[in-house]
């Protein structure tokens, strides 16, 4: 293990042979969609809320992101409080 462990290419190997194809499903076709797809109108004609990171990257049909002030240290307290 000593030696083995720093050659990188035995390491990725070991990950992708071993490791990932064991724990990881791996499907031959895969859904994706983002937040535009998600909040956009092509799937839902009405929203009530879009629930993402406090951005200006809302999907176009919502407008413009409404930022209440502390809204991010609000946040930043939440995920750092233990």
């Amino acid at each position: 293990f000593e030696l083995l462990c720093k050659l990188p290419n035995t390491v990725q190997f070991y990950l992708d042979h071993m490791v990932f194809s064991e724990t990881t499903a791996h499907q031959r076709a895969k859904l994706s969609a983002n937040g535009q797809d998600l909040g956009g109108e092509m799937l839902f004609s009405r929203r009530i809320a879009f629930s993402g990171t406090p951005s200006s990257l809302l999907p176009l049909e919502m407008g413009a992101c409404i930022h209440s002030m502390g809204d991010d240290a609000k946040m930043l307290r939440t995920l750092t409080n233990p």
